[in-house]
């Protein structure tokens, strides 16, 4: 069953806060594992292989990188809402793509 656009915002808010936050969460894997938030990370990773580049990008600079979609609009020399209509397309992609978690 596909995900909604509101369950792949929240899972993406998740997975960016997940890698802004990598090197606390790998300090703190000796003691405790958070599966789930990795498992949510590798499924949306798994399904972006898949992606159109431009998705492949957004993803990788706004939710790995941790980016605002106004430093996006300024390095690739497009405007803000450009990058917002991308990102929206990001969430229809991964509401096709990802599967329950």
């Amino acid at each position: 069953m596909a995900k909604t656009l509101d369950e792949v915002r929240k899972d993406l808010y998740d997975i960016r806060f997940y890698y802004s936050q990598s090197e606390m969460f790998a300090k703190a894997e000796r003691y405790i594992i958070p599966q789930s938030l990795k498992d949510k990370a590798s499924a949306y990773s798994e399904a972006i292989k898949t992606a159109p580049a431009k998705l492949y990008a957004l993803f990788v600079e706004r939710y790995i990188f941790n980016s605002k979609c106004e430093c996006i609009a300024r390095k690739w020399g497009y405007t803000t809402d450009y990058i917002k209509i991308l990102n929206k397309k990001l969430y229809a992609y991964f509401s096709e793509t990802v599967t329950e978690i």
